[in-house]
């Protein structure tokens, strides 16, 4: 009966051993990196214009998640303040890519006047996001920005 017991008990501190193993190297690996800041193709844009970017990204598996992308303007001390943000659901596939995106500026209110506006200054901005998956139990965010552009407002 000891061992029985004894047998029962080394196999439930291996099977926890391994366990926490496996779950620390799986919290080590980066299963997914942007690298950052994102290329901005352009350097000036107007409210409603499409900025297009690219990046490269990697993903070690499919992975799916969530994303998060903001519209900072950032002020001469550096000071990020929050004029829009937008979430949605990804997937990630597997592999090493170079990613081109276009993301639309919000329209200015002084223009368009309803709640999907914002009201901008001639300033510095930039997007800023971040994605967030899970791996074994493991949930990790990438934080990523890109690369400074101006708005110009147009007085029409």
């Amino acid at each position: 009966m000891t061992k029985l017991r004894d047998f029962v008990l080394y196999s439930i501190v291996a099977v926890a051993l391994f366990g926490t193993i496996g779950l620390s190297i799986c919290s080590l690996v980066p299963w997914y990196s942007i690298h950052s800041p994102v290329v901005v193709h352009e350097e000036i844009y107007s409210p409603g214009d499409n900025v297009g970017m690219c990046f490269d990204r990697n993903a070690l598996i499919n992975l799916s998640g969530s994303m998060v992308r903001e519209l900072v303007r950032v002020d001469h001390d550096g000071a990020y303040h929050e004029a829009a943000k937008t979430a949605w659901k990804v997937t990630l596939e597997k592999g090493k890519k170079m990613i081109k995106v276009g993301y639309r500026l919000p329209l200015s209110c002084k223009d368009n006047g309803n709640n999907a506006c914002v009201e901008y200054e001639e300033n510095t901005y930039r997007w800023v996001g971040h994605t967030s998956y899970s791996v074994c139990l493991i949930k990790r965010t990438v934080y990523w920005e890109s690369e400074p552009f101006q708005i110009r407002l147009v007085d029409g």
